[in-house]
């Protein structure tokens, strides 16, 4: 069995959701929008914390 630390998770799961951000960026600008994809890190740790762009 593979083990990853919490360093190694971490990694990939912003790497995911920076893959995840720049698909919305490309489908935003492919249709005329123009804005930056964004991701931050969640400070509170609560997972149903969403950071929504306004």
């Amino acid at each position: 069995m593979i083990y990853f630390t919490d360093e190694q998770i971490a990694a990939s799961e912003l790497r995911d959701a920076a893959y995840y951000e720049a698909g919305h960026k490309i489908l935003y600008t492919h249709f005329g929008g123009d804005g930056d994809a964004v991701v931050r890190k969640n400070e509170s740790r609560n997972p149903e914390e969403k950071n929504v762009a306004r």
